[in-house]
C-alpha cells in the first residue's frame, strides 16, 4: 500500500470518528442528551433494534429498566429521545408543548404524500398548522358537528348490517375486518366530501389509502437519508401510488366544488351529494386561507 493510500485511509477514519462523535448520543458529542444504549458506528442502535425482531415497544420497555424513564437512542442519522413516564410526558407535551410541537424532516417518500408538509398531519408547528388545526376542530370534531353528522353514521351502519346479513346468507360467514374498513371509509368519504359513492368505488379508494399507509411506514431511508439514492425504485413506486390516490380523490373534490359554486344545485355534478352546502369538511377548505399559502387551487390538487 502506497503512502498516499495510507494517508487517505487515516483521514477517512479520522473524519468518520468525528462524524460518529457528533451524531452518536453515546459517542461523547457536544449535545446534552440523556444516556442511552451504546450503538454501532454509522448506524447507531438501528440494526440492534432490527435484529431483535420484536415490537419496538418491548425494546423500549427493556431499556427503561436499565436507563430510566428518559433515554436516548441513535437510530441511524436520527436521534430519538424517548420518555416513558407520565410526569415527563406531561411536562414535554403540555407544559413545554410549543418546544416539542414541530416534526422532524420527512423522507422523500413521505414528502410525496404530505403535499410538501402542508397537510394537518405533517405541517410544521406554526401559523399554517394552527390554521389547519383550528379549522379541523371547528368543522369536523367539535360536539355540535359530531351530532349534526349522526345521520351519516346511522346510514353507514344500516348498510353495514345489511351487507353482513347478505354475506352471511350467501357464504355462511362474514369477513369482519374488510367490512368494517369499508364502512369506516364510507363514513369518512361522506364526512369529507359530502357524497355517497358506490361500494365498488369505496373499495378502490380504501385499497389505495391502505397502500399509502403501508408505503409511508418507517423504512431504512427514514433513518439513514444518505441511502435514499439507493431506493429510487421505491420513490418511483410512491409517485405512481400518489398518482392513483389523486385519480381517486380529485374527482370528488371537483364534484363538490362544482356543487358549492352552483349554490347547491344537484345537477351541477355527477355524484350523489348527500350533505347540504357547508356540511362537508372540504367546503370549509375551499375558502380557507392559511397564512402565506392562499386559497386551495387546482395547482394544489
Amino acid at each position: 500500500m502506497e503512502l498516499l493510500d495510507i494517508l487517505l485511509l487515516c483521514l477517512a477514519a479520522f473524519f468518520l470518528r468525528l462524524w460518529w462523535r457528533y451524531w452518536s448520543a453515546t459517542g461523547g458529542g457536544p449535545r446534552n442528551l440523556p444516556p442511552g444504549p451504546p450503538g454501532w458506528p454509522l448506524v447507531g442502535n438501528l440494526f440492534q433494534v432490527i435484529l431483535q425482531r420484536r415490537h419496538f415497544i418491548y425494546v423500549v420497555r427493556d431499556l427503561r429498566e436499565k436507563y430510566g424513564p428518559i433515554f436516548t437512542m441513535q437510530m441511524g442519522q436520527r436521534t430519538l429521545v424517548i420518555i416513558t413516564s407520565s410526569e415527563l410526558i406531561h411536562e414535554a407535551l403540555v407544559q413545554k408543548g410549543p418546544l416539542f410541537a414541530s416534526r422532524p424532516a420527512d423522507s422523500p417518500i413521505r414528502l410525496i404524500f404530505s403535499v410538501g408538509k402542508c397537510a394537518i398531519n405533517s405541517a410544521e408547528y406554526g401559523p399554517l398548522w394552527r390554521s389547519l388545526r383550528r379549522n379541523f376542530v371547528t368543522e369536523l370534531i367539535n360536539p355540535t358537528r359530531i351530532k349534526q353528522c349522526s345521520w351519516i353514521r346511522n346510514w353507514a351502519m344500516e348498510n353495514h348490517m345489511k351487507r353482513l346479513q347478505d354475506e352471511a346468507s350467501r357464504v355462511g360467514y362474514v369477513e369482519v375486518m374488510s367490512n368494517c374498513r369499508l364502512t369506516i371509509c364510507s363514513i369518512l368519504i361522506c364526512l369529507c366530501f359530502g357524497v355517497k359513492v358506490s361500494e365498488d368505488r369505496i373499495k378502490v379508494i380504501e385499497s389505495v389509502l391502505k397502500e399509502v399507509m403501508l408505503m409511508t411506514t418507517p423504512k431504512l431511508p427514514d433513518f439513514l437519508p444518505v441511502l435514499t439514492p439507493l431506493f429510487r425504485r421505491q420513490v418511483k413506486a410512491a409517485k405512481e401510488l400518489r398518482r392513483k390516490q389523486l385519480e381517486c380523490l380529485v374527482p370528488l373534490i371537483r364534484d363538490r366544488k362544482a356543487f358549492v359554486e352552483s349554490g347547491g344545485n344537484p345537477g351541477a355534478t355527477t355524484s350523489e351529494m348527500a350533505s347540504p352546502l357547508g356540511a362537508a369538511y372540504i367546503d370549509s377548505l375551499f375558502e380557507l386561507q392559511p397564512p402565506g399559502k392562499g386559497k386551495l387551487g387546482k395547482k394544489k390538487w
